[in-house]
């Protein structure tokens, strides 16, 4: 996770797993000035599994390793999608 260029007071940020075999997982917080950001991610059974929670005022960018983007605003963005 990383604040996203021209952002201030992250109020957007990114979201960008890059994926490597010898992990299956990782999850992190960030307490911001916006409030927590919570990211989690997962590859199991061939698909990858994105948690990330978005504080008020904030906004995401998760950025799928198959080149996707997707926005979120505030709240809980889970989405599941095959790994490749």
């Amino acid at each position: 996770m990383r604040q996203a260029p021209g952002s201030a007071g992250w109020e957007s940020f990114v979201v960008a797993p890059v994926l490597d075999e010898a992990i299956t997982w990782a999850t992190g917080t960030f307490d911001g000035p916006r409030g927590r950001i919570a990211v989690g991610w997962r590859v199991a059974d061939g698909h990858l599994t994105i948690v990330v929670d978005v504080p008020g005022g904030s906004e995401a960018r998760i950025r799928f390793p198959d080149g996707s983007t997707f926005h979120t605003g505030p709240g809980s963005f889970t989405q599941r999608r095959p790994v490749n």
